[in-house]
Order: C-alpha cells, then structure tokens, then sequence
C-alpha cells in the first residue's frame, strides 16, 4: 500500500521532521536567501561565459566541433529536468559537515584545471573544468544524494569537451579512408562512373574531398553522445539492451556517414559543384543525423525483440521495458523549485569570489609573445635568388597550406604568413618552397605536419626517415632536426624535405610538442613556429634519396644566403 503525502497540508499530530527540513519537505536554512543561489550562477558566468565565446568564435565554427551548442544545451536541460524532479519528488536531506568539504574540494579541483586551461588555451582542461565544478556546486548546494540522482547529466558534461586535435588526427584518417572506400563501392554497384585517391572521390568529372566533419571521430563522438541520450530518455529498464545499443552506434555512424557521403556526391554529379557545396552540404549534417535516428530506432526494435526472446527462453517474467522518464519541466517552475533551497550567503558569496579570483588569474597567466622573437615579412626577406637557384614561374605540387588573415588564426588556418614558391637551378632541377609561420602556438592551433596535409589530399607516405641540416658557419643553436617523405598518388609521386620549428626545439613528436608549449606557456612566453618544406616530383621510390639529397642542400643554401632576420624566423 502506498501513501500520499501532500507537502502543502500541516504535519499530522505528534509527528517530527527530520533536522534540518522545513515543513515543505525543504533544507531549512538558519543564514541566508534563495537570491544567494543567483550569486552561484554569477560565478559560473564569470568563468565560463569567456569559454563559450571563445569556442563560439573558435572550435564551435569548425565542422568537427558544431555539436558543441547542441551539446551544451542539452546539459542545462538534463540538469535543470533532473534538479527540478528530485526537488519535487525527494526532500533536500541536511547536508553533513563533510559534505561542504568534498563540495567545497571538487570545486577547487575544477577552479585549478580551469585556471590552467584557461591560459594555457588547453580545451581540454577549460572545458573539462566544468564537470568537478557543477558536481562540486551540486554538492555544496543540494547534497551528496543529489549528485549520485544527476550522474548522468554530471556524465554527458563528457561530451562538450573537445578532444584533442592529435588524438582527432590519428584516429580520423583511417575513418575516414574506411568510409571513402564503403562510398566508392556502393557508388560504383549503384552504376556511378567513380574512383578514388585516399580520401579523394572521382565522380564524373568532379572531386570530393572526404573531410573530417563528414567521416571523422567527431562524428562518431557526437552520435555516441545523443545516442546515449536517446537511451536515457526511454529508459530501458534492461542493461543488455542498452549495452547492446551503445555498442551499435559505432557502426551506425559509419553507415550514416557513408550515406551522408554519397549523398553529396550524388547531388554534385547531377547538380554540379555549385549545388554539392552549398545548401545541400550543410543540409547532409542533417541527413546524417536523420540516417543515425532511423537506425538506431531500428536497431533498438531488432534489439528489443532479442532480449525479450532471449529472457523467454529463459524463463524471465516479463517486466515493462520502458519507463516514461522524467517530467520535463519549464524554465519558470525549474526556477521557483531551487529559490525554494536556501544556501548560506558566506558559501555563495565565497564562490564568486573565488570564480573572479581564478578568471583574473587565468587572464594574467596567458602567454604574450616575447619582445624580438616574431618573423618579420617572409615574403620580402626569402630572396629570389641565392646559389644556383632562382625563382621561376611555374605550377607547384597540389599540396598547398593555407594563410590566415592576421589575428584571425584557427584550427585549420595556423598561420600568419604563408610563402610558396618553384625554384629551379642551372641543371633544371625544381623544387617547390613552402614556408608556413605562426607567431603564436597553442595547443589546438599549431604547425601541421606535412604527413597529414599529404594523406588529407590523397596521397601515400611509401617512405618516412630522419635528417639533419647543416647550420650556417658562425651559426650556433640546436640542431636542426627533420624529416624525409616518399609520397605517392595517381597524380605523382612526391619526395619532401621539412622541418619544424616550435619556438627552440625541433620536436618531431606531438606530445613533445605540446609539452613545450606548454611549458614555455606557464612561464608566461607565447611560442612561436614554422614549416620549412622542399617538395620535387621524382618518377619513383629509387629516385627519392637524390631527390632529398638535393633539397637538403636547397634548404641549407636559403639559410646560408638569408639574412639574419630570416635565420631567426627558419631557425634558432
């Protein structure tokens, strides 16, 4: 038998509350007001409310990242539902003393890693801030009790945070490529004149490029993320079903990609290249989104069916799969509900002040470009001639990388200077330059390595080995460390000479990289880099050690004749 209790009505005779409770069922309070909850509001404003401009104006802007807002929004509404319910459903208990100390730990455990994210421009840390920081408030204001009833708003925070970009990129080309060949081959059974180089699709007389946004580990992250939150908003009492499906969304956002695929390349083959990168590309993220909906209700069917013939078989009772969830509450009532929860003014007070405090710190602490270090106009200091070697007016290798206007650098445009230019010396040899600067690295927005920009443009690296260049006479400094490539492709076959410089060292490891950064960060100095890369075309494998020779000394040449000025900005 159950009881209704009408919180509204007076206690029957001779019963008590519990300590601590008014008697709406409410923490009682004996300092402060519901207004000091808005100063708790305050306080994630002031941290995070610069985060979500700069991911608006950075990642959020990037196909790979454009679920960010989506995502975002429906943390506020998994938290506002889930707060608004157990409120209504559940007296707040009295918080013990040790819960405003774990409260009050979470906290500073998220103030630390946002301070360090936050000037250190590591999204990682930034974002990832704001899961101990709302479980921490959580605590500090509701109890330990509500926190375990929001674990899985508290677990979906997971999602915003953006992965790292080196990570993304080991893990994408091979997705990518996947998808580019399951594309190719039912593109070619539905009777489609195509073809492909890596992630390059032939079809017709056009070429797609298979990017990140449309085949990458982003998109199976964001699938993951609302396929999680289709589970929890059925609520499928059995974890076989729900295991099962989390499972199956992997291959269902590879299917959805690849008909998202094949949808672009179909509207560009009948409607041209116009139709295929316009509306229609930004329309497939819904058709990807749809495709991965219909499957998944699909597969939840087909998954159903077998848990229920599999408990039958075995002799399980037969209890109801799905529960209604919870009532979704509007803005207004949600608002009303936690006015009702009384928190000391100290507490709150408290965490504003400690949110400014952090904000100011994290503002102070960014890097600033060091006083001498920036390049000056590459164009105008490499000459245009030196040695044997001229500059000629000739097509380059199509493997370009792209300038960004000044102060407008982002994820895919790292650089603030971009020079490239064809050489050729009195033997007729050619080699293509090309020398990318960006005068400030940050974790996410760095120098990419020319391997990526090979494969990402359908070509193969057959050979990958390490050099070393000769340093001016008189010129002291680290040595200058590289790499030689063999690249191949149905276009030509490529051989490269490069090296990187990230502010002193030579660093062909990522990680190594971004730990440099990030030290010279933390120091207070913004880290300056620079691509320095030889491209030939050569007629197979056999001629690329000639090939790399020659541009080793092309490059240790520019050195040797460049001024001071450029050696700084090639070299240190």
């Amino acid at each position: 038998m159950s009881q209704t209790i009408d919180r509204s009505s007076p206690l029957p005779s001779g019963a008590s509350l519990a300590p601590g409770l008014d008697p709406a069922g409410r923490a009682a309070s004996s300092a402060g007001a519901p207004w000091t909850l808005a100063l708790f509001g305050l306080a994630l404003a002031l941290l995070y409310g610069p985060t979500v401009w700069s991911l608006s104006n950075s990642l959020w802007q990037d196909d790979t990242h454009s679920h960010g807002p989506i995502v975002l929004a429906v943390v506020a509404w998994l938290l506002a539902r889930g707060i608004r319910f157990q409120l209504d459903q559940t007296p707040v208990a009295l918080r013990a003393p040790g819960q405003v100390g774990l409260g009050s730990a979470w906290v500073g455990l998220g103030l630390l890693a946002y301070a360090v994210g936050r000037s250190q421009s590591l999204y990682l840390l930034e974002v990832g801030s704001a899961l101990p920081v709302v479980l921490g408030l959580v605590v500090l204001v509701f109890g330990t009790g509500m926190a375990r009833k929001l674990w899985f708003p508290l677990f979906f925070m997971l999602f915003l945070v953006p992965l790292p970009g080196s990570f993304i990129d080991t893990i994408t080309h091979p997705m990518k490529l996947g998808v580019s060949w399951a594309s190719e081959h039912l593109l070619h059974l539905l009777g489609y004149p195509v073809g492909r180089q890596g992630v390059i699709l032939s079809v017709g007389q056009y070429q797609l490029f298979v990017a990140d946004a449309c085949a990458g580990l982003n998109s199976l992250f964001m699938l993951e993320a609302f396929g999680l939150l289709y589970l929890n908003v059925v609520r499928h009492e059995s974890a076989l079903r729900n295991v099962a499906l989390a499972v199956l969304i992997v291959p269902i956002s590879f299917v959805s990609n690849v008909v998202r695929v094949c949808v672009l390349a179909l509207v560009t083959y009948h409607h041209g290249d116009a139709a295929g990168q316009g509306f229609v590309h930004g329309f497939s993220g819904m058709v990807l989104f749809g495709v991965a909906l219909m499957l998944t209700i699909g597969a939840d069917t087909v998954v159903r069916g077998a848990v229920r013939a599999w408990r039958s078989r075995r002799g399980f009772t037969a209890t109801r799969e799905d529960d209604a969830g919870t009532p979704t509450p509007g803005l207004w009532p949600a608002v009303r509900s936690w006015a009702g929860v009384k928190v000391p003014l100290s507490r709150a007070a408290g965490m504003a002040l400690a949110a400014l405090a952090v904000a100011t710190l994290a503002w102070a602490a960014t890097p600033q470009p060091q006083p001498g270090t920036a390049a000056g106009d590459l164009e105008a200091l490499i000459p245009r001639q030196f040695g044997d070697w001229t500059l000629v007016n000739r097509p380059m290798i199509p493997v370009d990388v792209v300038a960004s206007e000044p102060g407008e650098t982002n994820l895919n445009n790292p650089y603030d200077q971009v020079v490239m230019r064809v050489y050729r010396n009195a033997a007729g040899d050619v080699v293509d330059l090309a020398v990318a600067y960006g005068a400030h690295q940050r974790q996410e927005v760095k120098i990419h390595q020319p391997e990526l920009c090979f494969t990402s443009q359908g070509f193969r690296i057959a050979g990958r080995s390490p050099t070393q260049f000769s340093r001016p006479a008189g010129n002291t400094g680290p040595a200058i460390t590289g790499q030689h490539l063999y690249t191949e492709s149905g276009r030509a076959n490529v051989a490269v000479s490069y090296w990187i410089r990230i502010g002193t060292i030579y660093a062909d490891s990522a990680w190594e990289t971004r730990w440099h950064i990030f030290s010279q960060g933390l120091k207070g100095r913004a880290t300056d880099g620079v691509l320095v890369r030889a491209t030939t075309r050569v007629a197979g494998r056999d001629e690329a050690p000639a090939a790399q020779a020659r541009m080793d000394a092309f490059l240790e040449e520019l050195l040797r004749a460049g001024s001071p000025e450029l050696r700084r900005a090639l070299a240190r």
